[in-house]
C-alpha cells in the first residue's frame, strides 16, 4: 500500500470512493509509526486503540452516508506539547513544567471528531 507516499486531500478521496477504510489507513500508519518510530520517538503518546474505535466510527458513519467534512477517516498525529484533554504534559517541555495535569486549557477530543 502507498498510502503513506500520498497527500492527506488524496488519502481522503480513496476512503470516500471506498477503496480504502478509514480503519485500514490507520492501520497502514499504526505500522509505520511501530517499525520506524524506534530511537527518532516522534510519536511519544499512543493512543492506537482510542483511534481504531474512531476510524471504525469514521468507516460507520460513511455507511451511513454521513460526510465529516474534507478529511473525513485520515489519521493524524497531534503534538503532545499540545495542552489536550486526557493527555500528561510531555516531561522535557520547560513550557509545561508547572502546568496542571488536571486542567489542560486546550482540548482535543480525538481524531475525525464532526463538527457539531
Amino acid at each position: 500500500m502507498d498510502l503513506h507516499l500520498i497527500g492527506a486531500s488524496a488519502l481522503a478521496r480513496r476512503i470516500k470512493d471506498g477503496e480504502v477504510t478509514a480503519e485500514a489507513a490507520l492501520e497502514h500508519f499504526i505500522d509505520r509509526i511501530e517499525r520506524l518510530d524506534g530511537a527518532l520517538n516522534a510519536v511519544v503518546v499512543r493512543r492506537f486503540e482510542q483511534a481504531r474505535e474512531r476510524a471504525r466510527e469514521a468507516d460507520r458513519a460513511l455507511a451511513r452516508g454521513e460526510d465529516w467534512g474534507a478529511l473525513h477517516g485520515v489519521p493524524m498525529t497531534v503534538k503532545e506539547t499540545y495542552e489536550i484533554a486526557g493527555w500528561p504534559p510531555p516531561p522535557a517541555s520547560r513550557r509545561c513544567a508547572s502546568m496542571s495535569r488536571s486542567a489542560p486549557a486546550w482540548r482535543c477530543s480525538g481524531c475525525w471528531t464532526p463538527a457539531r
